[in-house]
């Protein structure tokens, strides 16, 4: 009885949609293969991992109806886990996102029009929700046939922008709930690799440098890193990392996990600081070094 009803709600919320005009993009069984990259360009520095993100059964939280959002790195996807939960509301054709445990936030809104400016979730903690998205185009792109409306929308982090687009009924072309940042050193990027519905492929971007919609390479590991005022390195067992401020000047240093996590924070009073990451869960780990003038520095680290 309960799967009827999943079932006869998911199919009055798409006619709902569809006399709206407006594609939906949440149905369950929808899938999102997702390629995380930690640099595309350096042969050595060639990681890459695709995780599948893929809609589940409707559960109400707070009394709304979300979509639970399943992830895994498996290609069978036989180990899939709730990471969150999506809601889509047609009138205001806007989609929100909560993590567990947290408040929903706005992930798209696809009624925005040129130069609205838009506050929408950020999957690292270290990107404040004050963040200003802005509309800068919209126009539209050809899908199985269809017309998709697509909008170009520019983020501005460090005093950096950097461009995405947001398809109607695809999401973003970076994958869903991932964007990359401008002004991260060396920082993980994302893309789209290929979107499925019912089982089905349903959109596959076409970019210059993958043709798969799975990919799986895990190149050598980050043994050092330079940036504009510090100096990071790591010995061969990955046991430890060493920061040198080139300044001479002090410096807090912060790590975070993939799901944007705080790990780890300290404040030194010197120019160098060693932190023993022994105890680390092996993966890739954002480090974020705030110096005392205040310019902060990003950049990713392999554990």
């Amino acid at each position: 009885m309960k799967t009827k009803l999943s079932l006869i709600l998911i199919l009055c919320f798409s006619i709902n949609c569809m006399a709206n005009s407006y594609l939906p993009l949440l149905q369950e069984r929808t899938q999102w293969n997702v390629l995380h990259a930690f640099n595309t360009t350096v042969p050595d520095l060639n990681y890459k991992k695709t995780e599948l993100l893929k809609l589940g059964a409707d559960t109400i939280i707070s009394g709304k109806t979300y979509l639970k959002l399943f992830s895994t790195y498996n290609k069978e996807a036989t180990d899939s886990t709730i990471i969150g939960f999506l809601r889509e509301d047609c009138e205001t054709k806007r989609v929100y996102y909560r993590e567990n445990n947290e408040e929903e936030k706005l992930l798209y809104d696809f009624n925005a029009q040129i130069g609205d400016t838009l506050y929408t979730y950020q999957r690292f903690s270290f990107i404040p929700d004050s963040t200003p998205n802005v509309i800068t185009a919209i126009d539209s792109i050809e899908i199985n046939k269809n017309l998709h409306a697509r909008r170009t929308v520019e983020i501005t982090v460090f005093d950096q922008k950097e461009s995405r687009f947001w398809i109607e009924g695809v999401g973003c072309e970076q994958g869903l709930i991932y964007h990359s940042y401008p002004g991260m050193a060396g920082g993980e990027i994302y893309y789209l690799l290929c979107m499925y519905k019912n089982g089905e492929l349903f959109y596959q971007p076409q970019w210059e440098m993958f043709h798969d919609c799975f990919i799986w390479e895990i190149g050598t590991m980050i043994t050092n890193v330079t940036m504009d005022d510090f100096y990071i390195s790591q010995d061969k067992l990955h046991t430890s990392l060493s920061i040198i401020n080139k300044n001479g000047q002090a410096f807090s240093a912060y790590l975070f996990d993939t799901q944007g996590k705080k790990v780890y924070q300290t404040t030194t009073k010197q120019a160098k600081l060693n932190i023993d990451t022994q105890s680390f869960p092996k993966g890739i780990y954002v480090l974020k070094i705030k110096s005392e003038d205040a310019n902060q520095h990003i950049t990713k680290i392999i554990l």
